[in-house]
């Protein structure tokens, strides 16, 4: 016992897991506050006689702490925390000092994509939307966000955190990943990712996203001109260290448009003072730097913070040591950096030449029209008349075709009057189009009265297709009608079933938009995005613990799917990139799908009792119709979230509501509910467990564009008796 280590600890909050481990072997003194941070001078007092410090992120290692530590024998420095601006890395690096710490990648880059999606998808905008009592009407563009789907992606800094981000970004299909950074990286290669320069990623990027540590170097690089050569549409994401930003910049790019939208989980300061102008943007989200705060991560954290301690005391190779930073004046530029270097300049050499030369071509028919001979002249204007000539008959010819066709061009009935133009354009060009002028959905009895001499109808998923508007339809030979939508629960299918009348819809465009929200609403109902936003806004963001806004992370961790068509199969693949231990999934069979993707089918009771996060995505049925009942709540964990984008009706909601105030599970995000738009009283609303987005499953600007033109080529083809793009069997 007399010869045991001396550990000091710094806080009385700290996991017991790695506080235990120590116990085994050392003697412990734990300042015994959980209240505030431990003070420089107290930290000072209790130097004497330790052999280690056990610290958070929050403990300030200034130059005159770690001389005193140095020249009291402390061995070792092991930090709750990735981050390292907390220590002066300088004075360190002048000792015999050991450092710890722990660099997690998972629950940090899982933060960061939560962010991404929840600012990109307008998760937190659409909560507070219903919270205010907003959500009144469906418009084809209501709450529409930005898409991961065909998107560039930037990276500045591609270390550990940046390439788990890259990862999982991956299967949202992203059109391409640019990263920047000192130099071009194995592990970039190995992901297909591409290396740039700094102003190329901000000129080229959809997304731009922080993730390098903060040193002189990087300290405040986005400027007010870096924010310039950004795209108008950029999404930018911060997961470091708020002084990489010019703050002061950022917030002008945003209200003023320069940029999109940001999500922040770092700023500066930190806590944000109440009056903080980032704080009256509607397009910035912010959380209280909760990268790390999952409870498997804190519990994990505060093992290896121990580990490390103890392996530096044995004198034996640490688990996560930190070796101090090199001096910028004290290194070399290698090979490789200088052949990367000078590659990049002669790389924007030539396109400066290239630029140049185009230039000089597009200007050489000017600057030489004055020296073509006048017989050659002559020619040319003949030339130029004889064309002109035919091109004028051509157009004649054209107009009188055109004109035969309008007598005899097919009729539709286009349902409200916001549907993007993309679709609405390619039947102007071939049919007579009348549109409904409301933006809400025509009647039924409006719709009634247009079918008369009406070819097809032009709706989506608020348009009411009863048995009385099909027999009325049938009738008036009406061949189809095409709904914008997947669901199709608002359309008479019996009565369809008994005429000749064909449905079009739109299942395979919105698979990748639905999937994305789906797990946006996932991470941002585990990873508390809008109580975290709230928070910082509300101005409850004053101190910080361990357990400040933990949450669950999708790391280790068992998702189960309920139903797992397109959509289910989509979301599957993305939740892997996460790290997950298994997916599981239910429905009438088990599917080639699931087998090829090492998902494993199980029945419905089996899926809840094991699974910790369950998500709905089958389609609304008889069968389907209030599964989720107070019973099969009952069997899922306490801990589990529950995530429902396909249909309010699959769920008895007093049910669920009852679960989420009685904690029989932990919480849930619901994109659906019952009834649409839900009362701004509604019991839901009153929830803090509950995450609500106003049905906006497919709400891409990308995505109602294509729904608009799929929808106009199911009726296309159906007028000209071919095979639609995407028909429903009956």
């Amino acid at each position: 016992m007399a010869n045991r280590p001396k550990v000091y600890v710094t806080r009385s909050d700290f996991s017991e897991d790695g506080l235990n481990l120590l116990r085994d072997r050392c003697d412990i003194e734990i300042y015994n506050s959980s209240e505030k941070e431990i003070s420089t001078d107290e930290l000072l007092k209790n130097l004497v006689g330790k052999d280690a410090l056990f610290i958070s992120g929050k403990t300030k290692m200034t130059k005159e702490v770690i001389e005193s530590a140095a020249k009291n024998g402390v061995k070792v420095i092991s930090t709750v925390s990735a981050g390292l601006d907390h220590i002066d890395l300088v004075a360190l690096k002048k000792t015999s000092i050991k450092l710890g710490f722990t660099p997690n990648n998972e629950a940090t880059a899982e933060l960061t994509v939560a962010l991404l999606l929840a600012t990109s998808r307008r998760i937190v905008q659409a909560y507070h939307c219903l919270a205010r009592g907003d959500w009144k009407s469906w418009s084809t563009t209501f709450m529409c966000g930005q898409s991961l789907d065909g998107a560039v992606v930037g990276l500045v800094g591609l270390g550990r955190i940046g390439l788990s981000i890259a990862k999982k970004l991956l299967p949202f299909g992203t059109s391409k990943i640019l990263y920047t950074g000192p130099r071009r990286k194995p592990e970039g290669d190995q992901l297909g990712a591409v290396f740039v320069d700094f102003d190329t990623l901000l000129r080229q990027s959809d997304f731009v996203i922080v993730t390098c540590p903060l040193t002189p170097e990087t300290k405040g690089m986005f400027t007010a001109e870096k924010f310039s050569l950004m795209k108008r549409s950029a999404i930018f994401v911060n997961s470091a260290r708020g002084g990489i930003v010019n703050q002061e910049a950022l917030v002008h790019a945003l209200k003023n448009k320069t940029i999109a939208a940001a999500g922040l989980d770092v700023m500066t300061p930190e806590p944000l003072p109440i009056d903080h102008p980032l704080l009256k943007l509607e397009n910035c989200v912010l959380t209280p730097h909760i990268g790390t705060a999952t409870f498997k991560n804190r519990h994990e954290q505060s093992i290896i913070t121990a580990k490390n301690i103890l392996a530096a005391l044995d004198g034996e190779k640490m688990p996560a040591e930190h070796i101090h930073l090199i001096n910028k004046s004290d290194h070399k530029m290698s090979g490789e950096e200088k052949s990367t270097k000078q590659l990049t300049k002669d790389k924007f050499e030539r396109v400066n030449q290239f630029t140049e030369e185009k230039f000089k071509l597009e200007e050489l028919p000017l600057q030489s029209l004055n020296s073509i001979p006048t017989i050659g002249l002559s020619v040319l204007i003949g030339v130029v008349i004889s064309s002109w000539l035919h091109f004028a008959e051509f157009m004649l010819i054209r107009s009188l075709l055109r004109f035969h066709k309008m007598a005899n061009r097919p009729k539709v009935f286009i349902s409200r009057s916001d549907f993007p133009e993309a679709g609405v354009k390619l039947l102007r060009d071939r049919c007579e189009v009348e549109i409904h002028n409301d933006v809400n959905d025509a009647s039924t009895d409006v719709i009634l009265k247009k079918l008369v001499g009406t070819d097809a109808i032009f709706i989506t998923s608020k348009s009411k297709i009863t048995k009385e508007v099909v027999e009325s339809a049938a009738k008036n030979g009406l061949k189809i009608i095409s709904t914008m939508s997947v669901g199709l629960d608002h359309i008479d299918l019996e009565a369809v079933k008994g005429t000749s009348i064909k449905i079009g819809y739109t299942p395979n465009v919105l698979t990748e938009a639905t999937a994305e929200l789906t797990v946006a609403v996932l991470l941002a109902t585990s990873r508390r995005i809008v109580e975290g936003h709230n928070t910082v806004v509300g101005g409850e963001w004053k101190l910080w613990t361990p357990t400040f806004l933990c949450g669950q992370g999708l790391y280790k961790s068992v998702a189960g799917l309920v139903g797992f068509g397109r959509i289910g199969q989509s979301i599957a693949k993305k939740l892997m990139s996460f790290g997950t231990s298994k997916i599981l999934y239910t429905g009438p069979r088990r599917k080639v799908e699931g087998d090829q993707l090492g998902a494993e089918f199980v029945d419905f009771d089996s899926l809840l009792r094991q699974s910790d996060f369950v998500i709905v995505t089958c389609p609304l049925t008889p069968e389907t119709q209030g599964i989720f009942t107070a019973e099969k709540f009952s069997l899922m964990k306490r801990s589990a979230i529950f995530i429902n984008s396909a249909r309010g009706g699959i769920v008895d909601q007093e049910a669920l509501i009852h679960a989420l105030k009685n904690k029989i599970i932990a919480a849930a995000g619901l994109d659906v509910m019952t009834p649409e738009p839900l009362p701004k009283n509604h019991p839901l609303m009153k929830l803090d467990n509950c995450v609500l987005t106003p049905h906006i499953g497919s709400a891409t600007w990308e995505t109602r564009d294509e729904m608009s033109i799929l929808t106009a080529k199911n009726i296309l083809a159906a007028l000209d008796g071919e095979k639609m793009p995407a028909e429903y069997i009956l």
